[in-house]
């Protein structure tokens, strides 16, 4: 496991740190680890084999690329909302500084 997924990981744990103390205006302990990240990363492998199945078939490659093909010439705005109305879960990448200015977050912090 390199050091970029224990990075995320822990950028993700400072964040919803943030996000708890924004909404209870109470401090706390967030933790993450390289152990935990690699778990994380290898789980979804971990149950292909139990299932007896291979997640990288060469299908499900050409699905990917033919799926990458398809948003290449889109718009973030656009490809998410494609996505989402073929009953796929997609969001735009926000920096933390969107996330925790954004709407719902505002709406959270003053509930």
């Amino acid at each position: 496991m390199d050091p970029i997924g224990g990075s995320v990981m822990t950028a993700f744990a400072a964040s919803l740190g943030i996000f708890h103390r924004t909404r209870t205006g109470a401090g706390g302990l967030v933790t993450a680890s390289l152990a935990q990240t690699a778990t994380y990363h290898q789980a979804i492998f971990m149950l292909a084999t139990q299932a007896g199945g291979n997640i990288l078939s060469r299908a499900a490659l050409r699905r990917s690329e033919a799926l990458s093909a398809a948003l290449a010439e889109r718009s973030t705005a656009e490809a998410t909302h494609a996505l989402q109305q073929a009953g796929v879960g997609a969001h735009e990448v926000l920096t933390t500084e969107q996330v925790m200015t954004s709407e719902p977050a505002r709406s959270l912090a003053s509930a």
